[in-house]
């Protein structure tokens, strides 16, 4: 069976010329994609069972903010830089939109009832109770 070539992305190995037939295997194109996409989604495997929840919490919620233009700083590996000190405490993510402050404060069901827990959010409640353009909120993953 012949088929047209002119549109298949094939290199010489694998090149379709009149009168001949397809040759056994993938194209080195084909096997390439393949090999990335497979490192693709091993990474991306190995990124969520190496990080805990509130980790991938903190990173999701780095995304959300930056896909909606903000300037975003976070408490969390890869970031450039880490969010500054709000009264006496250090918030996991701090985002920034037209003069708006997002602040955020990232906990597991395990460690929402603990001491500090308890005193950093009521201590960062407190902080942008004081402000009006200072919105926060805890998370409170699984």
């Amino acid at each position: 069976m012949i088929l047209p070539t002119w549109w298949l992305l094939v290199d010489d190995a694998h090149e379709v010329r009149a009168g001949e037939h397809f040759k056994p295997g993938l194209p080195i194109w084909l096997k390439v994609g393949l090999v990335v996409s497979a490192f693709a989604v091993g990474k991306m495997a190995y990124d969520h069972f190496s990080q805990t929840a509130e980790q991938r919490s903190i990173k999701r919620s780095v995304r959300h903010h930056t896909m909606k233009g903000r300037r975003v700083v976070a408490d969390h590996i890869g970031c450039e830089r880490v969010p500054p000190l709000l009264g006496r405490r250090r918030p996991d993510v701090v985002a920034e939109d037209n003069g708006i402050v997002y602040v955020e404060e990232h906990e597991t069901r395990a460690s929402v009832n603990r001491r500090h827990s308890i005193e950093q959010d009521r201590d960062l409640r407190r902080w942008a109770a004081r402000y009006s353009n200072v919105r926060y909120r805890q998370v409170v993953v699984d």
